[in-house]
């Protein structure tokens, strides 16, 4: 079994290679989870995750909310990247996702599921919530 360092690089969409204590963002359709990397395969192409506590910074971040739709519309959403604070939770919910080839190109994907671009994981701790689903 090869080594993820020679797998083919996509030249626009490169995938991350990690090491324990990277952070990471775990990429849920709209939504998105900081969380750590807490083991790597000796091959590299399976990694566990564990989810972080993210809180974010009211003072920065306040959801300006319209009516309409169901209920209202939050009109500024994406205001909220970069208004957290991230920090380790040993409870935090556990995962693991392996390097799978989708589309051309390679994605981290949950293990024992099929590719869709749905979930997967990228470098870099980011919490997101769409308020708007």
């Amino acid at each position: 079994m090869k080594h993820i360092t020679e797998l083919p690089q996509h030249p626009t969409y490169p995938f991350a290679i990690f090491k324990v204590g990277d952070g990471v963002t775990h990429n849920l359709y709209t939504d998105s989870h900081a969380a750590t990397v807490i083991a790597v395969s000796k091959n590299g192409k399976t990694v566990t995750i564990q989810r972080d506590n993210a809180e974010l910074d009211k003072g920065k971040f306040q959801p300006a909310v319209v009516r309409g739709g169901f209920v209202g519309h939050t009109t500024n959403n994406e205001a909220q990247h970069g208004c957290y604070s991230y920090s380790r939770d040993p409870n935090g919910a556990i995962s693991t996702y392996s390097i799978r080839l989708w589309r051309g190109r390679y994605v981290w994907t949950p293990k024992g599921s099929t590719p869709n671009g749905r979930q997967q994981i990228t470098a870099g701790r980011s919490e997101f919530y769409d308020y708007n689903f």
